[in-house]
């Protein structure tokens, strides 16, 4: 007999693995899905517009993609303190919520105000509806937060397909119809505003004032958020690092190629991370529980998958490029070696992600702080001997290849380091 819905939800709540590998599983299929979608858009929209203008609108994503860091890990505090408020105090936990939400958004309205100091080469009705719907996003990926902490990975899955799915359909029909660039940009208000009533009222009522705990709520987010944020940001800030020098030191149509070729091996990315994301739960667990036998097999298999899975798909894209550029997108096509850099960077970042999991697992935050401020220097070093000598930006990708391969370096060391003084211990 087939199983209910609530029995099989119930089934999950007792057995966490099972529903960490289920919900894997879902992130996985609805990444490949909704990033396939969106990467057919980007192919039909390199076509569509002319690279200066699809150059602006990397530099208006890239720019945008800032704005965030004025949390200065409020984001992070609510996802790492959240849970512990609602295993202590389960029918208060809400007010939690509301008062780093309540802030989150306040503070990310503030700082988008930064975008109207930039000359994007739009009007400046269009930065106004853009700002606005970053600041929906702000209060969207809040509330996935919350449905993750409340285990309601169904609904937040929901959730998740209705924007990521038709954004990507809606930019598709404007490309079709109007091939209109300032539309384009504009797509994902009109999804925000859509779901906005779904989201405010998914779960719990999201409430818009602060509690009487108010100042106690934030302070707890920012101690437990601001190191983790300090890690993000720099993450952040390196991933950009390239494409920041471009945008000041180079024309608008090269980061466009370099901006087109990035956003796949970001789709990457993002990809490896979705499939990693219940491993790297079960990984923490075991590390919790000081399992480390168990905890270090785990972790050499789980590194296995993430080969198993990256290396057909970074030959998929190695042997995709000529038929892409020549055939689909008609431009870029003399840019393979700039491609073939930009995914060999994605291939170092996937491939250190676990490491990098393993040593937050292990606590060692301080560890991982030196080694990305250490790359992350490096790297501002070396992107701006290339921006002085005004050679061409594939430099820029292996500024970016030397930092990423010795931050794996220095990650894979500590570890070996670890096992190795774990092992002495133990004899």
């Amino acid at each position: 007999m087939f199983k209910t819905f609530k029995e099989k939800f119930s089934y999950f709540k007792e057995n966490p693995r099972e529903l960490l590998i289920n919900v894997g599983l879902q992130n996985i299929t609805l990444t490949l899905m909704t990033k396939g979608l969106g990467f057919i858009v980007g192919l039909y929209a390199v076509r569509v517009f002319s690279n200066t203008q699809y150059g602006l609108f990397t530099y208006i994503m890239l720019i945008s993609s800032y704005i965030p860091l004025a949390q200065l890990g409020l984001f992070q505090g609510l996802i790492l303190e959240y849970p512990t408020q609602r295993i202590q105090n389960k029918n208060e936990s809400i007010h939690f919520f509301n008062d780093i939400n309540f802030l989150s958004v306040i503070l990310h309205t503030l700082a988008g105000i930064s975008l109207f100091f930039f000359d994007f080469g739009v009007s400046t009705r269009t930065i106004i509806f853009f700002y606005l719907s970053l600041i929906l996003d702000r209060f969207i990926e809040n509330k996935y937060v919350h449905l993750t902490t409340h285990m309601e990975f169904y609904k937040l899955n929901l959730l998740r397909f209705l924007r990521e799915t038709f954004i990507p359909l809606l930019r598709l029909f404007i490309l079709f119809n109007y091939q209109n660039f300032e539309y384009f940009i504009l797509a994902p208000l009109v999804l925000n505003i859509l779901v906005l009533p779904f989201t405010i009222f998914i779960h719990h009522k999201t409430t818009f004032f602060p509690t009487p705990e108010f100042i106690r709520h934030i302070r707890l987010a920012y101690k437990v958020g601001f190191p983790a944020y300090l890690l993000a940001a720099m993450d952040s800030f390196f991933l950009s690092l390239d494409r920041l020098f471009i945008s000041k030191f180079y024309e608008i149509e090269q980061l466009a190629v370099y901006g087109f070729f990035t956003t796949i091996t970001l789709a990457v990315n993002l990809l490896i991370t979705s499939y990693m994301a219940p491993k790297v739960q079960i990984l923490w667990n075991l590390i919790a529980q000081n399992n480390h036998s168990e905890a270090s097999d785990y972790f050499k298999a789980a590194k296995k998958r993430v080969y198993l899975l990256l290396i057909p798909l970074v030959i998929m894209l190695i042997i995709f490029f000529p038929i892409m550029t020549k055939y689909i997108i008609k431009k870029f096509h003399d840019d393979w070696a700039l491609y073939l850099s930009l995914i060999s960077i994605s291939f170092l970042f996937c491939s250190n992600i676990i490491n990098i999991d393993y040593m937050l697992g292990k606590n060692q935050t301080k560890h991982l702080l030196r080694f990305q401020g250490e790359i992350l220097v490096l790297n501002l070093i070396l992107n701006s001997i290339v921006s002085y000598l005004k050679i061409d930006i594939i430099y820029f990708s292996f500024a970016t290849i030397i930092s990423l391969f010795l931050y794996y370096i220095r990650c894979q060391n500590w570890i070996k380091k670890d096992k190795l003084l774990r092992y002495e211990n133990l004899s």
